[in-house]
């Protein structure tokens, strides 16, 4: 108990001197940022140019509300999603599909794309200002529009596609209905995906700052700050004081909520003060896609796989090119004296309701910079700007020029594994634990190649999952986002086609909607299609379901046969058909 007493009173003494200093202090953090529009990031070889907005550019009342209702906000622009940004916010409908979609202001629909997974289906319209508005996971399409789609369906016999509309084709006016809002693709429940952009480059930009209207009178939530040593080295802050290195970052995981709708949504923007002056700051203002993916790197990506709580990190690597994310001193924080320093964490949505964390560091050894504990010089040297490859006996890895986001040495391995047509080749960063920013091209060859089809497979302990591949010879090539263990597989199984409501030989008159599960245990179902007594039908394939759905109101009545082809990536192939009475 006196021990106990005593660390109080110690704790207690540290702290009402680390309050009673005076405010000018060696050095920590130099300069506070101006007060201006984010600046352009360096460029990259692949990147399309990046265009600064500030908030006070866009304009406020332009665009109407897409939906006419009451709604909370089930996801905030820029918010961190596996391996990448979410590029709009999603609107809450009630947990129903079926609300009208308006248009948000006049223009002509510039693309349509039709799919079963990701975004579902998808409207874009471009405006006479420059910008495109993005409408997703949508459940159906309205008046000329709904007529396009459903004859270019027909003529085209397929259910999936990805066009451009020719300007003025399909012009829209402000408020004019387009579609109703459901839960197609990748959807989790209905809701309606909704996006601003710059149309010329498709940059995405947060779609609240143009004004729009909605209720949230909650402050985000910080869930915790943790102080990095280096990479592989963090603690958490959970006092008012805490003893630091001379050299260090720190990390945040916040987020916020919207009125009744339950979630953990991404905040509008980070503020970090070392001494009072602005060391960092992170706001979701815009972005490119071609720089989603650096999500990964402004985040702890280990502590995100094992536990999906994102810390946003104030460490900047070399490679990063994300103009959202501002630091001095590349993030890092060096304590110069034996002082205490006050940090001050600032958390706020895009109503600038705001959160506050202040707690106090100090170092007892200012001349002692920890340093990474990696062990250099293992692997093949990758400079960050330039790429490289790697290669391990019958396999080779091209990382392109700014996949890593900064240099490191790339290790290769390979094992057996008898459930494979090749060795596992395994190839990993030593430095930082990332994927790449862009996608690398793993090369596997086969002295002898299999008369059987064979692909690259992603491979996770005991897991594994197939690779768009390309064959060239005897050389298998894929292109992957991630680092770790490949291999070769064959695929000799065609897709299952299973009927799920119904019976061959009996009534579906009572049915909306025949359904034809379609699934395929490794490269993946390519094609399918659906036929009434020959002809080629429309029937909506869903990804979340694995399921075709054809309705029963496109069937005549009498007897019919049924029939469904599907093939998967490699080209095996599995028909099925079924007589059914309406």
């Amino acid at each position: 108990m006196m021990g106990r007493a005593l660390a109080i009173l110690l704790l207690a003494l540290l702290m009402a001197q680390c309050q009673a200093q005076p405010a000018k202090r060696r050095a920590v953090v130099v300069g506070a940022f101006p007060e201006e529009k984010p600046s352009q990031p360096p460029q990259a070889p692949h990147q399309v140019a990046y265009r600064p907005i500030a908030p006070e550019e866009c304009p406020k009342d332009y665009f109407r509300h897409p939906l006419d209702m009451e709604v909370g906000l089930g996801g905030t622009f820029a918010e961190i999603r596996s391996n990448h940004f979410h590029s709009g916010i999603d609107l809450a409908i009630g947990g129903k599909v079926g609300a009208p979609v308006y248009a948000a202001q006049d223009g002509y629909v510039s693309r349509i794309n039709i799919s079963p997974w990701g975004g579902g289906k998808v409207l874009y319209i471009d405006h006479p200002n420059g910008f495109r508005t993005v409408y997703m996971h949508l459940n159906d399409f309205v008046g000329d529009i709904g007529s396009y789609i459903r004859d270019y369906q027909y003529q085209h016999e397929c259910y999936a596609f990805d066009i451009n509309v020719p300007e003025g084709l399909l012009p829209v006016k402000k408020g004019q209905v387009v579609a109703h809002a459901g839960n197609s693709g990748s959807s989790g429940g209905p809701h309606l995906h909704y996006e601003v952009r710059f149309a010329a480059t498709d940059q995405v930009i947060n779609p609240l700052y143009f004004g729009m209207k909605y209720t949230d009178d909650t402050a985000p939530e910080i869930k915790g700050v943790r102080l990095y040593a280096s990479e592989r080295e963090s603690v958490v802050v959970n006092s008012d004081t805490l003893e630091a290195p001379a050299r260090f970052y720190l990390g945040i995981y916040a987020f916020d909520r919207s009125g009744d709708v339950s979630g953990r949504n991404g905040v509008d923007r980070i503020e970090m003060y070392i001494d009072d002056t602005l060391a960092f700051r992170y706001r979701a203002l815009s972005f490119l896609f071609e720089e989603s993916r650096s999500v990964n790197a402004i985040i702890d990506y280990p502590h995100y796989k094992a536990t999906r709580e994102y810390y946003i990190v104030t460490r900047q690597l070399p490679g990063m090119r994300n103009p959202n994310h501002e630091a001095n001193h590349h993030g890092w924080i060096t304590l110069r004296d034996t002082l205490c320093h006050k940090v001050a964490c600032h958390v706020f949505d895009a109503k600038n309701n705001r959160t506050s964390r202040c707690f106090w560091v100090r170092t007892t050894n200012p001349d002692s910079i920890p340093r990474d504990s990696v062990a250099k010089q293992r692997g093949e040297p990758i400079d960050f700007r330039q790429g490289g490859a790697v290669r391990q006996s019958e396999c080779r890895l091209e990382i392109p020029p700014y996949a890593l986001y900064e240099s490191d040495y790339v290790t290769a391995t390979e094992r057996s594994d008898s459930r494979f047509a090749s060795k596992v080749y395994g190839f990993m960063p030593q430095q930082h634990d990332l994927p790449p920013h862009v996608a690398c091209t793993i090369t596997i060859r086969l002295s002898h190649p299999r008369p059987d089809k064979v692909v690259v497979v992603s491979v996770k302990g005991s897991k594994y999952s197939a690779c768009t591949t390309r064959r060239e010879g005897d050389a298998y090539r894929a292109k992957v986002k991630e680092f770790g263990a490949y291999a070769l597989m064959a695929d000799d199984a065609a897709p299952v086609v299973k009927p799920v409501n119904f019976k061959e030989g009996k009534s579906v008159v009572r049915l909306s909607a025949l359904r034809i599960k379609i699934t395929d245990d490794l490269s993946g179902l390519q094609r399918y299609a659906c036929y009434v007594d020959g002809k080629w039908e429309l029937a909506e394939y869903d990804g979340k379901t694995a399921s075709l759905y054809l309705p029963v109101s496109l069937i005549p009545s009498g007897r019919h046969s049924i029939k469904v082809a599907a093939s998967d990536a490699v080209g095996n192939t599995a028909e099925k058909e079924w007589s059914i009475i309406k």
